[in-house]
């Protein structure tokens, strides 16, 4: 029996999606692309959403020939990356795989950028939810689920209890908002690379890196009671606004 999504409406929601799965890019360049996982924080998620935003369709990047010219598709990106910049991303590269297994290298950048994002935005354990896209055919979203409860165990992040407020959906990415804006700026920032050929990535500040996992998990060990009450504290006197 398939899970009961939680009711996330009014709530602070993080996003995510997988831009580059398989390592497909890497076919039709010389770049060696990487599989971007990005993130977004879409605060007090709404009820209703606009059908298509701005810069928000795909097409006319990935391409050798034809396609949008490499002006229109950075200034689409540069655009659309202003107007949403409560994101994170990580990235893993094809070869990481000879010395890890892809399930664990997602798992720990899924787990450092959740951990990146309770840091650096306070949020409300109580108030926030992941949502996730369920992988492709090839992969299991059970066990990708199951590593990162393993590895945010020791963090006491929603007190242990993951299942509330983790959880995989279908075709994220096209229904929920938070995944689908995430997919869009995952989308723009592999992009940019691809086009304008730069050696440094968008948005550096924003990149997680996953070898920080455990720095993230020390730092809240040692102030999740002062930061927890903080914003308890904060989000009681929103609350009374």
């Amino acid at each position: 029996m398939a899970k009961k999504r939680p009711k996330i409406n009014g709530h602070n929601v993080i996003g995510f999606d997988e831009i580059n799965n398989g390592f497909h890019l890497s076919t039709i360049c010389d770049l060696n692309l990487p599989l971007v996982i990005p993130a977004y924080l879409f605060r007090n998620y709404p009820g209703s959403h606009y059908a298509n935003e701005r810069n928000e369709r795909k097409g006319g990047v990935f391409t050798v020939r034809g396609g949008r010219k490499d002006e229109e598709v950075i200034r689409r990106a540069v655009e659309y990356i202003n107007r949403h910049p409560d994101f994170l991303y990580a990235k893993i590269h094809e070869s990481e795989k000879k010395n890890s297994s892809l399930l664990g290298l997602r798992a720990e950048s899924v787990a450092a950028i959740i951990l990146r994002f309770f840091k650096e935005y306070r949020l409300n354990e109580s108030n926030t939810f992941v949502c996730l896209d369920h992988l492709g055919v090839d992969s299991s979203s059970e066990d990708l689920e199951i590593c990162i409860r393993t590895l945010l165990r020791d963090t006491k992040l929603f007190q242990g209890k993951y299942e509330g407020n983790i959880y995989f959906q279908h075709q994220a990415d096209k229904f929920n908002q938070a995944c689908k804006i995430a997919d869009r700026v995952g989308y723009h920032i592999l992009a940019l690379k691809f086009r304008t050929g730069y050696k440094r990535w968008a948005c550096r500040d924003r990149i997680v890196d996953r070898d920080n996992f455990m720095d993230y998990v020390i730092e809240r060990a040692t102030g999740m009671d002062l930061f927890q009450h903080e914003a308890e504290t904060e989000e009681l006197v929103k609350s009374k606004k």
